[in-house]
């Protein structure tokens, strides 16, 4: 049997710390040891969850852990960041919103 957990845990190789993964899942409402299955990948607590962890991964450095190296591109990390914007902006989620407005930039002619 496949867990919640377990899902999550699968969609990178980053080593994402439990911690990290038993957060996001309680803040969504979700049970870490509860079963996978189609029906809980359709939830909108879910598909939250995926796309916080998504966005978590897309913002976290690169690291060296035991002579390997988790190195993500700067593209890659867009794309998983866009994939999270989608779904939270599909789902009417205010993270969409807060991450949307941020820009980045000078005005005027002196910095």
């Amino acid at each position: 049997m496949d867990t919640i957990y377990d899902a999550l845990k699968s969609i990178t190789s980053y080593p994402v710390p439990a911690l990290t993964i038993r957060m996001i899942c309680r803040v969504r409402g979700l049970d870490t040891n509860a079963e996978f299955t189609t029906e809980t990948y359709n939830t909108k607590s879910y598909q939250l969850a995926l796309a916080d962890l998504m966005m978590w991964i897309s913002k976290a450095p690169n690291v060296s852990e035991n002579d390997v190296d988790f190195n993500m591109l700067v593209t890659d990390r867009e794309v998983m960041r866009a994939k999270a914007q989608t779904i939270y902006r599909d789902w009417g989620d205010s993270a969409y919103q807060a991450e949307s407005k941020v820009k980045y930039g000078y005005k005027g002619d002196s910095l």
